[in-house]
């Protein structure tokens, strides 16, 4: 259970093991109290979708896991802050006006500012961090554990 419940917000721990061995799913979500199977089962939806295609509130607060993002015109609405998204862009709605320049050039940008100020990029969902104090070992909205000092995953960092 303890497991389950340090994997609940950090993808790199599934597939659950025990003793080296794969925990099928079915038999450990039926052992899970309900609060915590409800958010295994959520962060086991959130896994399922390649990270680039997915679908997470813009607003900072909130950052909820959408779903799979999709290329439709109509805005969705984050059930959990109401924050509006253009699904298309994936940042806060716009609408009517169209999107702005394409997010792959916005990010080239960001990503040039936050090198010139030394922040890192996460290696798995790019979004920029930025390490105020403490040790180099980041853990990114997303769930992913990397090294701040090489950028690289924690499971590939040797620093």
């Amino acid at each position: 259970m303890a497991k389950a419940a340090a994997a609940e917000g950090n993808e790199e721990l599934f597939p659950l093991r025990c003793c080296n061995q794969l925990l099928p799913v079915k038999e450990f979500l039926d052992l899970l109290p309900e609060p915590l199977r409800a958010s295994v089962v959520a962060k086991l939806e959130e896994i399922s979708v390649p990270p680039p295609q997915r679908l997470y509130c813009p607003n900072d607060t909130c950052s909820a896991f959408l779903g799979r993002s999709s290329k439709t015109k109509d805005v969705v609405s984050c059930p959990q802050c109401h924050t509006a998204i253009c699904p298309e862009c994936k940042r806060t709605s716009h609408s009517p006006k169209p999107c702005g320049p394409p997010a792959d050039d916005l990010l080239r940008e960001a990503k040039g500012y936050a090198s010139e100020r030394g922040w890192k990029v996460c290696p798995r969902c790019t979004v920029i961090v930025e390490r105020q104090s403490g040790c180099s070992h980041m853990r990114c909205r997303c769930g992913t554990s990397f090294c701040y000092s090489c950028g690289m995953a924690q499971s590939s960092c040797s620093c």
